[in-house]
């Protein structure tokens, strides 16, 4: 993808898909310190944290912390990792020490929990994301907010979640384009506003939708 000022912006959907799964130790899988010693590859993090639970209308935001809640009972735990915004992360390095000090906090303060079995180990997912060109292409604001309505929410993924940990933004590539390319600045900014956590990506699409609306009065 290249981009350049004025030059019409290629969406791109990403599909990512799950390549292999890893099975812990039998003590270390069980135990809630395995956190501690075994957070999976880069792109672990970011499937289990960023990606999974987009695709989900409901349930706890990532399987870190449905984990937790469910297989150890450790409720306070599973809202720590819950609350975690990962819009505030432009890097997989300083999301995974985060997890950790979030984990090493909790077992300070509860340290029976530390060795409790789990009902279930926890299995990692590695994962590789594909991404391939679509036929929409926007050249100005209008054409944008109707590409949006076409292109498919992994698409909206892609550009609008993962692109903060994949390019280390602290925004997103729809915002980038906006501010960069058409000076709308404060679009830009009401766009990365938006709460990923509460919506699923229809409901991410449909918000960006009517934010591009407004803008074009």
């Amino acid at each position: 993808m290249h981009e350049h000022i004025r030059h019409p912006r290629p969406v791109f959907p990403a599909r990512t898909i799950p390549v292999s799964f890893q099975l812990l130790g039998p003590s270390a899988a069980y135990r809630t310190s395995a956190c501690k010693y075994h957070w999976g590859t880069p792109r672990s993090l970011t499937f289990q944290t960023l990606e999974e639970h987009h695709y989900i209308s409901e349930g706890i935001s990532n399987d870190f912390a449905h984990w937790t809640y469910t297989d150890c009972n450790e409720p306070g735990l599973a809202e720590r990792l819950a609350a975690i915004d990962v819009r505030t992360f432009t890097s997989i390095a300083s999301l995974r020490e985060q997890i950790i000090r979030i984990v090493e906090d909790y077992l300070k303060w509860n340290p029976l929990s530390r060795d409790r079995a789990a009902l279930k180990p926890f299995y990692f997912c590695a994962s590789e994301a594909v991404v391939i060109p679509t036929p929409f292409i926007a050249h100005n604001l209008g054409e944008f907010a109707e590409q949006l309505k076409q292109v498919t929410v992994h698409s909206i993924h892609h550009h609008f979640i993962e692109a903060r940990l994949r390019l280390k933004l602290a925004s997103n590539d729809f915002s980038v384009w906006l501010d960069k390319e058409l000076g709308l600045r404060q679009v830009a900014a009401s766009l990365n506003r938006i709460d990923i956590y509460t919506l699923t990506l229809e409901d991410v699409r449909n918000q960006l939708v009517r934010i591009l609306h407004s803008a074009r009065g």
